[in-house]
């Protein structure tokens, strides 16, 4: 396989009338795979394809032959499958051009046979071996998961253990661990791939997990924080900045931007706990009022960035928290800060702060409980599902929407929560949501 120079490209796109400017680096191969990386600007595109060709050559140390390697051994496959049929390669074309294309490779048809041996005497750990080479190790993030989970379950079924004779109760075993469902049937997924695969190979006469049945998923709704609590949350923070400002204590002025950061990205940004941990000044633009989320759910390639525009009380939070503390300049200025410090995550302001108020907010209640107090406010306060689905990242679709937040707030409710703004903030910011026609499908 042999890597194309990567190319960078302006990618110019509008989001609600509004134009933004984003550069994408193509790391291709000359047979047309490729990936693909998002950045702010052409240097850092460029940067990142640089970094990812790096890492390819790195990668494995074989990872520039992946390909050849991988369609090596589908031609020692068919050399197999044609001696297993008793066809006599000599005569053969299809033989024949597998013969020379693993001539080429500089394999042997003992790497396939593990020296001779029958296929049906290999070992657990050479299927492992062969699956993981197998995949494309472009896609490197789907590679490191699969090699992870089966070098996790080489501790229950040791490599040397026959393939023929892995059983149910195996994976029944590796899958105990996983209770929650949706993590319980992304392993089983993973597994079953794994194990179609050594069946479609022939390393496996049939898939020991064809009877373990993926967990039921039983519909559990969304925690929300009412809007009189957001408040009370709100005014906290409200009241600490403006403490710590009177102080002069600079720790304490910046913790208060932290948490206050935190708070209102959450509450009035729909932007998920994760995001907001990695987020950086750089990605913040006050004067036009969005923030740029450059890798939503943590994705690093391939994955459009999102912009999340602000509404009128989120920009009036904001410039109270960053406003009125000089030196937030400073961190502005660097750009690559982190809005929230690593040192200054709020885990335990929320539970000292929150305890008096008779509220629970940990990872065991929903550690994405600002996103969806924010996800049903906004649709039903601004009843634009569309606008609602962009900043929350669903792209086009209102499936989601639909199955966790229509309906469950009045319009009054959510307005007031709309409504929400700092003392300071002046008469003519206090915009109320506007009053549209509801959308039949929501309302």
């Amino acid at each position: 396989m042999t890597l194309k120079e990567p190319l960078v490209r302006e990618r110019i796109r509008t989001v609600k009338g509004r134009t933004f400017r984003d550069f994408q680096v193509y790391c291709g191969t000359v047979n047309g795979r490729k990936v693909s990386f998002f950045a702010q600007t052409a240097e850092a595109a460029a940067a990142k394809g640089k970094a990812f060709v790096a890492r390819c050559k790195s990668a494995d140390g074989a990872i520039l032959t992946a390909l050849s390697r991988r369609h090596s051994l589908d031609a020692l496959n068919a050399l197999e499958i044609l001696a297993v049929a008793g066809v006599n390669p000599q005569e053969t074309t299809l033989s024949t051009l597998a013969a020379e294309h693993v001539a080429r490779s500089g394999m042997s048809l003992k790497t396939l046979t593990q020296n001779g041996v029958d296929w049906r005497t290999v070992s657990f750990g050479d299927l492992v071996e062969r699956y993981l080479a197998s995949i494309d190790p472009i896609r490197v993030r789907h590679y490191k998961t699969h090699k992870s989970n089966l070098t996790r379950l080489q501790k229950i079924v040791p490599p040397e253990t026959p393939a023929m004779s892995l059983t149910e109760a195996d994976f029944v075993k590796f899958l105990a661990p996983y209770k929650e469902p949706v993590t319980r049937n992304s392993q089983l997924a993973r597994l079953k791939s794994f194990a179609n695969w050594c069946v479609k190979k022939r390393l496996l006469l049939s898939s020991p997990l064809a009877g373990i049945e993926p967990s039921a998923m039983v519909y559990k709704e969304p925690a929300f924080f009412e809007p009189s609590k957001t408040e009370q949350i709100m005014r906290i923070a409200e009241r600490e900045a403006l403490e710590a400002a009177a102080s002069g204590d600079d720790e304490a002025k910046n913790r208060a931007i932290a948490v206050g950061m935190f708070l209102t990205l959450g509450f009035f940004g729909g932007i998920r706990t994760s995001e907001i941990c990695r987020a950086m000044w750089a990605d913040l633009n006050q004067e036009d009022g969005f923030i740029r989320i450059p890798h939503p759910k943590g994705a690093t390639c391939g994955v459009r960035p999102r912009i999340v525009e602000f509404e009128p009380n989120t920009a009036s939070w904001i410039n109270f928290f960053t406003g009125f503390l000089p030196h937030v300049k400073q961190h502005a200025r660097s750009g690559r800060d982190l809005i929230v410090p690593e040192e200054w995550r709020v885990s335990e302001w929320k539970r000292d702060r929150l305890a008096p108020l008779s509220l629970s907010w940990g990872n065991d209640v929903n550690h994405n409980i600002m996103r969806h107090t924010y996800a049903t406010m906004h649709v039903t306060a601004f009843r634009n599902p569309g606008a609602t689905a962009l900043n929350l990242g669903h792209g086009r679709s209102l499936e989601k929407l639909e199955r966790h937040y229509k309906g469950l707030y009045t319009y009054s409710s959510a307005v007031a929560y709309w409504m929400m703004f700092p003392h300071s903030a002046t008469e003519d910011a206090r915009r109320a949501p506007p009053k549209t026609k509801p959308a039949s499908r929501f309302y």
